[in-house]
């Protein structure tokens, strides 16, 4: 998998308060580092969403410099795994338009 941010220590929090949506971000966090420590691979991108899915979330990850153009932007999808927890696999922008995935912004 290519790395998620460009840097190690990952983002961190613009303004003090905490938000409705946060428990699913860090749980994004923690999962980001735990792959990226695991995988030596670059993966598979745009693998669909699956028949079976049962999540209620996807996570945009976007890249920009200083306030400048949109370098990337790259599409995490919230699957249960095994365990009961939280897994996430990466998914085209196309991906979700076609399960009707609808953009929240928080």
């Amino acid at each position: 998998m290519a790395a998620i941010f460009c840097y190690s220590a990952g983002p961190q929090p613009y303004r003090p308060q905490i938000l409705s949506h946060e428990p699913k971000f860090n749980a994004f966090l923690r999962w980001m580092s735990q792959a990226e420590e695991a995988s030596t691979s670059d993966g598979t991108k745009g693998t669909g969403i699956p028949s079976d899915d049962s999540s209620a979330y996807a996570v945009q990850v976007v890249r920009q410099v200083n306030f400048g153009p949109l370098e990337s932007k790259r599409y995490f999808l919230a699957t249960k795994d095994l365990d009961g927890g939280v897994d996430f696999h990466e998914v085209t922008e196309g991906d979700l338009i076609e399960a009707n995935y609808e953009k929240l912004n928080a």
